[in-house]
């Protein structure tokens, strides 16, 4: 199997994640300056086998862009010129651990323990 990647993108940093090849455990990477992360990808792709990248959406509550939308979404863009063969997945977050789009508020307050 391949690994999963994922990217927290923002404006000066970039936060990597990735699974071990049996995409059991995922384990935090590096922080690498944001305007350097095409070509650091381009090394890691060349060494490790990678299947999926998935990269964080930033909302706000009620579901608008925040300041880093865009900047997310030009990234996207350029990831998927740059490595057409690796499948690119966004996903929804809100900087509220264990609340998506799949989930419920009550979900999201039981697994952070404040009730439901």
């Amino acid at each position: 199997m391949a690994r999963i990647m994922a990217i927290d993108y923002g404006l000066k940093r970039t936060g990597l994640a990735v699974t071990d090849p049996l995409q059991i455990i995922a384990t935090g990477l590096m922080t690498i300056e944001s305007p350097k992360l095409i070509a650091f990808l381009k090394d890691y792709f060349k060494k490790e086998q990678v299947e999926l990248i998935l990269i964080g959406e930033p909302k706000n509550w009620d579901d608008s862009d925040t300041h880093a939308t865009p900047l997310v979404r030009q990234i996207m863009v350029r990831l998927v010129k740059e490595f057409p063969g690796i499948p690119l997945l966004l996903h929804f977050q809100n900087g509220i651990t264990g609340y998506d789009r799949n989930g419920t508020e009550e979900e999201a307050a039981e697994e952070q323990g404040t009730g439901g």
